[in-house]
């Protein structure tokens, strides 16, 4: 994955927007202390919640920025600074945007970045920062859920304005929940949400092949039979790690509250003449879960 091109630093206190300098002379300056250290900034910007995001000329110089700024920068604006991370608590989850070719679907973190564009959102964003709730081999639909990593003030931001727009359509957002516990990956079955003593399952499933035999019995028994994995159907055994934990990532979602349209109370029993029944008017709601299935209402 192509990593970062830039890094954001918070300072401990907020610079006033006076003293948030930036030009040509800001860069000179940085970059005569970084020269012992044998990289360059291209560039330097404040962001809308004010942090201060250097851009290297080289990306693969941004590693090396966490280290050597916020020195800089705390003897410039007499104020420590600390280096923006990623973590858990800044995903939020993007509903119902659309995935482009069924056989060739939109690169996520191209979505991504185009999310931040058209919301006028200039925080950088960390390397692959989107990636979609929904599986290429077994959706169905045209639109899915996308995950996406930002900053824990552009996510407050963002989460308080409650949609994103894209292509000038609004989408809900809603903050990513991250499992509390992992739940149990059964070794009968090999479902996850139960433990091997209490499936309900009568005979036990293959977790290589998923047919109906125990798991230890494979090779004697179906030593040909290609991987096959319960939770999603695809090529690999059913207790492959990153499958495993994107299931649980997926059931950590909730899905949207599905919406019904009322009509107005007086067109349900509105009668018109010749005993035809006057027909009551509403509109139709697409909702899709985590797992990226469309359910239309009418």
């Amino acid at each position: 994955d192509q990593g970062p091109s830039s890094a954001a630093f918070k300072p401990l206190s907020p610079i006033t927007p006076e003293a948030q300098a930036s030009g040509l002379a800001v860069v000179e300056h940085i970059n005569r202390l970084l020269a012992p250290l044998h990289f360059q900034l291209k560039g330097c910007a404040w962001s809308p919640f004010g942090n201060f995001i250097a851009t290297p000329h080289d990306s693969e110089d941004v590693p090396k920025l966490p280290e050597a700024l916020p020195r800089i920068l705390q003897d410039m604006y007499k104020v420590p600074f600390s280096h923006l991370t990623f973590d858990s608590t800044s995903f939020v989850v993007v509903y119902n945007l659309p995935l482009g070719p069924a056989d060739n679907w939109t690169d996520p973190s191209t979505l991504a970045l185009s999310l931040m564009a058209q919301n006028n959102i200039s925080e950088p964003l960390p390397a692959s920062p989107g990636r979609w709730l929904a599986n290429p081999d077994r959706h169905k639909g045209t639109s899915a859920s996308l995950c996406l990593s930002l900053s824990p003030l552009a996510k407050a931001d963002i989460l308080k304005s409650g949609s994103l727009f894209y292509e000038g359509r609004p989408h809900p957002v809603r903050a990513f929940t991250a499992a509390k516990t992992k739940p149990n990956q059964c070794h009968r079955c090999w479902r996850l949400g139960h433990s091997e003593a209490w499936c309900r399952r009568t005979n036990p499933v293959c977790g290589s092949c998923s047919q109906d035999h125990p798991s230890h019995h494979h090779n004697s028994v179906a030593p040909n039979a290609p991987h096959l994995c319960v939770l999603c159907k695809d090529a690999h055994p059913s207790w492959t790690r990153w499958c495993v934990n994107r299931h649980i990532q997926l059931a950590a979602q909730p899905p949207l509250p599905k919406k019904r349209p009322t009509a107005p109370a007086a067109l349900k029993k509105n009668a018109v003449p010749g005993g035809v029944v006057g027909s009551t008017i509403s509109g139709t709601v697409s909702v899709t879960n985590p797992a990226g299935d469309v359910t239309t209402i009418l």
